[in-house]
């Protein structure tokens, strides 16, 4: 395989440290050269072609089946149960649930490949997910992420796209693909890559300033971490104390900020306006899924207003 045509693959769309994770790991190393069409037909070379920042899933993979060389014959139902154990003891049960389901999506869109020994990947590779809180930020947090100076470049594109999220709900998939032509007659106008739901929000007054200034896209490890620095030197410390992961965590609010906590923001903070779910669902793009636009909302029962309040005090 040309290293360069996976390069050339990846180069405009992820920065330069998963390139070189991907090209420093063992799973590119192979006795027999093969070409980059043959590579990407591989399971190692579809699972990265696919989801190259998730290099780490298939070094549980690995360690689980006791192979670096990992190929489609080898999801076996021993196998299949080995690795589900290996990552549900590994990581918290929330992340073992998305991992699992980025294999098993990999494996269903190639479930007609004939070294593939079984289909039965539903049941094999399923754990409970945990219940888990998360924080979103207030209107006056946001605002001191507005008034952020960045120290470098990428604290200037990570900004530019979490305010982007922030002031029209959308993921950060459909962000990166967005151009000029999403915006008609003063609403942001796209059709969703991951639910291919069209949706149209109002333009925020702020969003074409941080539009402009979007970089290339980064990955959730990077983007996480460089969004809690800025946050962090914003002085949003305040200690939090939610369920995370498992246990009951206390700690400053910036180390719970991560990818979602833009949208969760917004939704959160247009609930606090009292605007209606089923609109909020819709701005954010979930359709008429309230259930899931609920699990966005972070509710401060210490701050439920007075009208909620008068309930009370009767």
């Amino acid at each position: 395989m040309e290293i360069e045509d996976l390069r050339k693959h990846l180069g405009g769309k992820y920065d330069d440290k998963v390139i070189t994770q991907i090209l420093q790991s063992p799973f590119l190393e192979s006795n027999t050269p093969i070409s980059f069409k043959e590579w990407k037909q591989s399971f190692v070379g579809a699972f990265l072609c696919k989801t190259p920042e998730r290099i780490h899933i298939l070094k549980y993979i690995a360690a689980a089946i006791e192979k670096e060389q990992i190929e489609w014959s080898d999801f076996t139902t021993s196998n299949l149960t080995r690795i589900r154990d290996y990552i549900a003891d590994t990581v918290s049960a929330n992340s073992a649930s998305v991992y699992l389901n980025i294999i098993k999506a990999l494996l269903n869109e190639n479930k007609d490949n004939p070294d593939l020994p079984q289909s039965n990947y539903g049941k094999l590779l399923t754990v409970r997910k945990e219940p888990s809180q998360n924080v979103a930020l207030t209107e006056d947090e946001i605002a001191l992420i507005e008034a952020y100076v960045p120290n470098n470049e990428h604290e200037k594109a990570v900004k530019a796209q979490f305010l982007c999220e922030y002031y029209c709900g959308a993921r950060a998939s459909d962000i990166q693909q967005m151009t000029e032509k999403n915006i008609v007659d003063g609403h942001i106008v796209y059709v969703s890559k991951k639910t291919r739901i069209e949706t149209s929000v109002p333009l925020h007054k702020n969003f074409m300033k941080y539009f402009n200034q979007r970089g290339k896209q980064y990955s959730k490890a990077s983007y996480n971490r460089i969004m809690k620095r800025i946050a962090e030197n914003c002085g949003i410390n305040e200690k939090v104390k939610i369920y995370y992961h498992g246990k009951i965590q206390e700690r400053p609010k910036y180390e719970f900020i991560g990818s979602h906590t833009a949208r969760r923001s917004m939704a959160t903070n247009l609930a606090r306006r009292n605007v209606p779910i089923s609109v909020i669902s819709q701005l954010m793009n979930h359709g008429s899924n309230e259930l899931m636009t609920a699990r966005y909302i972070c509710v401060d029962t210490k701050n439920i207003g007075s009208e909620a309040m008068a309930f009370f005090n009767k």
